[in-house]
């Protein structure tokens, strides 16, 4: 790892001398090269950096030979820098605008970030032209020049960057490092919401950190150093005296700015595992003219940027949520979204559930519950400050800012230490269970046939691991993995409950071979198993997925509308066999959804006249009864889902259910049926959620073939039905919403067959705009809410 230590130095007159020489010769160099580089692009020629090193060192024993007096790095590492410069700006440009981060390299000025740069190795007569004793540093051709302090780190230095600020110069010392992140047996959670007033509140009991508001308590000071310099003659000594003294209070308030923010960053990534934090919206923040002093003197991208690096050398973790995130809207309480806010509410209440917040502690809350419920890292590059989705940034053993990953459940976060982990696979049957283990410490590869019992189970496990521990392992985890099937989910509830950790595969994630008839036993379905849960736990992706496990109250929540969903196919089929019996006699206009449809078969007639036979009359009786079974047990269903969203309106899911029926078109049953199978889920991003609920495309292409076999049909297909009949009715009941215009504009004058695929990319983006809804509150664009009542 490499970091750095920057150190103020204490020079003398000559070696401030050559200071300003070299920073002179650094400057010189690289405004040189810039100049040469337009003329040389102008000109049609490709213009690159190492070309302008050659072409400097050729020119300057003639025309600068005053180069010689300070180290060569100096002009080379400038003229280095001009080509990263250079780099950063042609890349830039391929982003979208408001992106783009680097401007066109400008020319530099005397006195601005004055700074020359010394590698060590470099030379190869000179291996060591920076070296380190105590509280001194050796530098190319000054040689030994004092420091304030001792350099902190032990290890290879790499390089030395001389420069000044105000009057004082300073040296930053770039260290090569052996780091390892510590072993953090801390897991709390926290949220940080930052701001103007405090700088950072925390979810936690303890109190705010002030805002130092340095800036503004040196505002005066500042304003009058100004314009005393603006007094004074230019090239005067008074003048240098002046910018002097107002350069020194430029450094201290950015001085007490950083001591602030280091503290508070070192801070937190000590005392917390995960830290919820929010994109701010800063540059938006800043066109405001009321707030851009304020909003500038905290620092909040400085603020991010230490926590990040930071958190890469300790261990811990950094969850962002997306800027549209409502945490100061929403009740930390009940999941309500309070409209209507401004800045001066600093304490609101709610109006479902009646707490009264006070704002910025009810953000903290709220960013520490999103961090919570997303502390798991995934694939991606995202920086501070960058928007992406709600996601999350987890940093690495970098020295800089580094993405926060997000977790698909597709690969296991934890280390891996075989010689201490215990790993069993079950292969469930109805009568007996087949469980495979890798034990440590054993040169066998035990295999056990066993009844359908935990507890056997678990005897077996403890049994493994007895052995182990006497043939001189020592076992500090057990995981135990099988495939997601009838079992369902209560035996890794029931192993976890009691200290073992437990997974359940996904079926469909599991790659198997091809072959025709393939050879398949439960022996040889373990040891596929034991394979894709071994590359689970090393972190390695595309060996398998695991499922979510759900609590018993969540699989209890999914029971009502499924049941219903049967209940209404039951019904369907019924009235189908009476329309079949009643066609076969030439009956087609009888009303069987009439309460007294069975009084009516009496006075039934076909085209003969004849009335119905009477075995053929029993069973439309029985079809009849059987109907009004099913329809009372429908109506029951829906009367306590209603009950119980009056009961407690603000209790579990219900909050989301309210919010969705709030939406014209969409009624309690399908609100209901979203809410419990995908939008209380997990779910990592907006392509997640459309591909859980199965409307994403599964296309074709091999050589020259590229086709679209249409949808997956891979997630849920209780969702996919219900997007696609909300999706027809979308364009009934919001018209003027910005997907329904889409469409509209999609399709005019299409064929039906584009219709019909077009309500699929409807209901996915649908889906997605409805998921944003109820997570971070944001109304689809141009939808039409009820009425509050």
């Amino acid at each position: 790892m490499i970091t750095a230590h920057k150190i103020v130095l204490d020079p003398n007159p000559a070696q401030e001398n050559y200071f300003a020489r070299a920073c002179g010769t650094a400057r010189f160099a690289y405004n040189w090269a810039l100049a040469e580089w337009n003329r040389q692009y102008k000109a049609g020629e490709r213009p690159s950096e190492a070309a302008l090193r050659r072409q400097l060192n050729s020119l300057k024993d003639d025309a600068f030979p005053w180069m010689r007096e300070v180290t060569k790095n100096a002009p080379q590492q400038a003229i280095k820098n001009l080509g990263t410069a250079f780099k950063n700006y042609f890349a830039d440009l391929k982003k979208p605008k408001r992106q783009r981060r680097f401007r066109h390299p400008q020319f530099k000025k005397k006195g601005k970030h004055d700074s020359f740069r010394a590698d060590n190795g470099a030379d190869k007569d000179h291996p060591n032209a920076v070296e380190v004793d105590d509280k001194r540093v050796k530098l190319p051709v000054i040689g030994w020049v004092k420091m304030r302090e001792s350099l902190r780190f032990v290890g290879k230095i790499k390089s030395a960057v001389v420069s000044r600020t105000a009057d004082r110069w300073f040296v930053s010392l770039t260290v090569e490092i052996e780091h390892t992140p510590p072993n953090r047996e801390n897991q709390a959670v926290v949220g940080v919401d930052l701001g103007i007033k405090a700088l950072a509140t925390l979810s936690d009991d303890t109190p705010a950190v002030e805002n130092p508001k340095a800036l503004r308590r040196n505002l005066k000071k500042l304003k009058r150093l100004s314009r005393s310099l603006s007094r004074k003659v230019k090239g005067s000594a008074n003048r240098r005296k002046a910018k002097c003294k107002l350069a020194r209070l430029h450094a201290r308030i950015a001085n007490i700015r950083n001591d602030v923010m280091h503290k508070l960053t070192t801070d937190l990534v000590t005392r917390f595992d995960v830290i919820g934090v929010e994109d701010l919206n800063v540059r938006g923040m800043m066109a405001n003219g009321r707030l851009a002093r304020a909003v500038a003197d905290v620092g909040m991208f400085e603020f991010g940027r230490q926590l990040v690096y930071k958190a890469a050398m300790t261990g811990a973790r950094v969850v962002m949520a997306d800027r549209w995130f409502a945490s100061s809207k929403t009740c930390s309480d009940c999941g309500h979204v309070q409209t209507g806010l401004t800045l001066s509410d600093r304490e609101w209440s709610c109006v479902e559930c009646g707490v009264i917040h006070d704002r910025d502690r009810n953000a903290a809350i709220n960013l520490m519950n999103f961090a919570a419920s997303s502390a798991v890292t995934a694939c991606g590059e995202m920086l501070w400050g960058r928007r992406r989705g709600c996601g999350t940034i987890v940093a690495v053993d970098q020295p800089m800012e580094r993405p926060m990953k997000r977790d698909d459940l597709s690969r296991s976060l934890v280390a891996f230490d075989q010689a201490s982990t215990l790993v069993a696979v079950v292969e469930l049957g109805l009568r007996s269970w087949l469980v495979a283990g890798l034990v440590p410490s054993l040169t066998r590869q035990p295999l056990k046939k066993l009844r359908s019992d935990p507890d056997a189970l678990l005897g077996l496990l403890l049994r493994w691991r007895d052995q182990a521990t006497k043939a001189g392992g020592r076992i500090k985890r057990m995981v135990v993995a099988f495939e997601a099937g009838r079992d369902g989910f209560w035996l890794a509830r029931w192993l976890r409950a009691r200290g073992i950790e437990a997974h359940v595969i996904h079926p469909t994630s599991i790659p198997v071979s091809r072959e025709h008839r393939r050879a398949k036993t439960d022996r040889l379905d373990t040891g596929l198993l034991m394979r894709a849960v071994l590359g689970w736990l090393r972190g390695e992706p595309k060996h398998c997925s695991m499922a979510a496990i759900p609590t018993i109250a969540e699989e209890d929540s999914r029971r009502p509308n499924r049941e219903r969903e049967k209940l209404v196919g039951e019904q369907t089929r019924a009235i189908n066999r009476i329309k079949s019996t009643l066609v076969r006699f030439g009956i087609r206009a009888f009303k069987i959804k009439l309460r007294q449809a069975s009084k009516h078969l009496e006075e039934l007639r076909g085209p003969e006249g004849e009335p119905l036979p009477p075995n053929t009359m029993a069973e439309l009786r029985r079809d009849l009864a059987r109907l009004q079974i099913i329809r009372a047990q429908i109506t029951e269903i829906e009367r306590a889902r209603l009950e119980r969203l009056k009961r407690v309106p603000c209790q579990g899911t219900n909050p989301m259910i309210r919010m969705l029926t709030k939406v014209m078109g969409i009624g309690i049953e399908t609100a209901d049926v979203l809410v419990h199978e995908a939008l209380t889920r997990q779910l990592r991003d907006q392509r997640a959620v459309a591909r859980y609920g199965g409307l994403t495309g599964s296309p074709d292409e091999s050589g020259i073939k590229r086709r679209e076999r249409g949808l997956a049909r891979a997630g849920n297909a209780r969702v996919r039905r219900s997007m696609i009949q909300l999706a027809w009715r979308w364009l009934m009941y919001q018209k003027t919403s910005a997907l329904a215009q889409w469409y509209q504009a999609r399709t005019a004058g299409a064929k039906s067959g584009l219709r019909k695929a077009m309500i699929v990319a409807l209901a996915r983006k649908l889906l997605i705009d409805l998921w944003r809804y109820v997570t971070i509150g944001k109304v689809p664009p141009g939808a039409v809410l009820r009425p509050a009542t």
